[in-house]
């Protein structure tokens, strides 16, 4: 697939790969051509996906707004 047909993000929900190209492959917003607020809004929102330690136990987990962190990333998505 070439760059012309790959042009679809996606803003994952799993807290793994936060964002993904049109072939469902991770991608950091650094690699991708979008405006410097865009990269900043979604670098921060990987940042804080990166704080839930859900490989973690329970009791040893620290709290996590996923609420938050939901309503962040669709403020982020277009429409």
């Amino acid at each position: 697939m070439d760059d012309l047909e790959n042009r679809t993000l996606t803003m994952g929900g799993d807290l793994t790969s936060c964002l993904l190209d049109s072939r469902g492959q991770p991608v950091h917003p650094d690699d991708v051509r979008i405006s410097a607020e865009l990269r900043t809004r979604l670098n921060r929102w990987e940042d804080w996906a990166s704080q839930f330690d859900d490989h973690l136990p329970k009791h040893r987990r620290a709290p996590f707004d996923l609420d938050g962190f939901s309503r962040a990333g669709l403020a982020i998505a277009p429409p």
